[in-house]
């Protein structure tokens, strides 16, 4: 198993800036994580602070990328119904062409209805742009002289140049938990792409992706992100309240916590069902100890894993 992290490009802790992204990866890089994950909003109504203030994701993975050595890095997630498709056709394969290969494509559809409409992008029919998008996304990759004709986009004997780096293209990790989003990673995606699934709810959704993609003749694999609180592991004391309109984890509760064995049993669970990435959130209050925990993770859990 490998082991990612979360980008602070947006808040979860200590407020966004230059300095805490570039200390997060330099960190991140130097303690041997494997890869780098920034999150997606670009225009939210003001009553979600957390997501009103956000680099924009793939602009910050192009900049750490120049600055990073070999630390993969990836969306978790670009939600792409509400972009123009071949336009990030293009953003992904010049990023993953100058970063020499280093890209993950984690991709979404997203939630904010009203962010859609900000955006004038199509809500009601994300799904179905989100498929379509993939299947120009793919095509733009791969082939000598893009051609394609479908519900949103239409384009015949293109080219389509520079190519990724990587052949066919970066890895497309496909997020989600509903039934629609299992058949669209086990089709479309080379992996699922979870957010803080319990280990069963994990392991049922992971067999109906694999068995998705065995009907179509694929082998998908999986990751799971987490929010980790390493409050108590260490004996800190958490000193920020949560603001209003702020969260910790999907479901208003930190998603990982408790002593450092208990975390290692934790994510030995997902390695054993077939998760082949953990990619962690860490809770924090200061710059400095974002990156304290980073180093704890790695010595107390990764480690001994």
């Amino acid at each position: 198993m490998e082991f990612g992290v979360t980008l602070p490009n947006f808040p979860y802790g200590a407020p966004p800036s230059r300095e805490h992204l570039l200390e997060v990866a330099r960190v991140a890089e130097e303690q041997g994580y494997t890869s780098l994950w920034t999150s997606d909003h670009v225009l939210v109504g003001s009553e979600f602070p957390r997501y009103g203030i956000v680099y924009e994701a793939l602009i910050t993975l192009a900049w750490l990328a120049a600055k990073t050595k070999s630390i993969r890095v990836g969306t978790s997630v670009l939600v792409i119904p509400m972009r123009n498709a071949i336009l990030t056709a293009k953003e992904v394969a010049t990023l993953d062409k100058l970063s020499g290969g280093r890209f993950i494509l984690g991709v979404g559809i997203g939630w904010n209805e009203e962010e859609y409409g900000f955006l004038g992008a199509q809500f009601k029919k994300r799904g179905e742009v989100m498929n379509e998008s993939l299947a120009i996304i793919r095509d733009l990759w791969a082939a000598k002289k893009p051609s394609f004709s479908g519900q949103f986009y239409s384009y015949q004997n293109a080219l389509f140049e520079p190519k990724p780096e990587q052949t066919g293209g970066p890895r497309i990790w496909v997020g989600g938990n509903s039934d629609p989003a299992l058949r669209r990673a086990g089709r479309l995606g080379d992996g699922w792409h979870a957010d803080e699934v319990d280990p069963a709810g994990f392991a049922e959704a992971f067999n109906k992706v694999k068995r998705y993609g065995r009907e179509n003749g694929r082998t998908v694999g999986a990751s799971i992100r987490y929010t980790v609180d390493l409050f108590s592991a260490t004996g800190n004391r958490k000193e920020k309240a949560v603001p209003e309109g702020y969260y910790l984890g999907n479901h208003g509760e930190v998603g990982m916590r408790g002593s450092f064995e208990e975390m290692i049993n934790f994510v030995e669970k997902y390695r054993d069902i077939g998760a082949t990435d953990f990619i962690c959130q860490f809770e924090h209050d200061t710059v400095e100890q974002h990156l304290d925990f980073i180093r704890i993770f790695r010595s107390e859990v990764v480690d001994r894993i």
